[in-house]
């Protein structure tokens, strides 16, 4: 009598069922190790960026970071008002996203306070901060103008970007060497200043920014 081919049929769909649960279980795994490694290269990333919070001297900020101090600083009335996320972005000329990202950075170095998408305001170590960038910009530019002879125009541009490289301990240095040469450095570091800092007064002192 001839062989019953049910149970060869029902051991191979079996087989097959057993092959396609088994390949559906190595794709799952690798599927969970790629979202695994791409994790941990995401938190890699987002620690490699707030290390360059304190990129550089004297465990300076960024640049960009240290924009956003020296707007909220102004736009605070010298750190004195909360300063709104919107007026922040439209200083600066950045997205809302962009603020929000830079606040954060800023929340964990404990350099401003925001509650929840609140208002902005400078702690006192972020105040003291926003002052000496601000007082670096002032000199800088009083330089260029007044002893360069360079057009306001282009000193203001030009202290922005230098006001971000000079340590304090060199600020402290060319202060002394104005002074010496022309006496104007109490000017430099507190009247002379561009467009965008003429509301600021007077200096917050070398005290408050040694605390940072």
């Amino acid at each position: 009598m001839a062989d019953n081919p049910k149970p060869l049929l029902q051991d191979h769909l079996a087989s097959e069922h057993e092959s396609h649960l088994a390949s559906e279980h190595e794709i799952h795994l690798a599927s969970e190790h790629e979202s695994h490694l791409a994790s941990e290269h995401e938190s890699h990333l987002a620690s490699e960026h707030e290390d360059l919070l304190t990129s550089g001297h004297e465990d300076r900020l960024t640049p960009a970071h240290e924009d956003y101090l020296e707007a909220i600083y102004q736009l605070g009335e010298q750190g004195r008002m909360p300063v709104r996320s919107v007026d922040l972005a439209d200083r600066l000329d950045v997205s809302k996203a962009s603020v929000n990202k830079a606040i954060a950075n800023l929340k964990k170095a404990k350099l401003v306070e925001q509650p929840h998408y609140g208002d902005i305001t400078l702690t006192g170590k972020g105040c003291a901060y926003a002052d000496g960038i601000l007082e670096r910009h002032q000199v800088l530019y009083h330089f260029l103008i007044d002893v360069l002879g360079v057009k306001p125009a282009i000193a203001e541009e030009e202290a922005c970007s230098m006001e971000h490289a000079i340590s304090d301990d060199t600020l402290r240095r060319w202060i002394d060497h104005l002074d010496s040469l022309y006496g104007t450095a109490n000017e430099a570091s507190g009247n002379a200043c561009g467009e965008a800092c003429k509301e600021d007064g007077e200096s917050a002192g070398e005290e408050a920014r040694s605390e940072i």
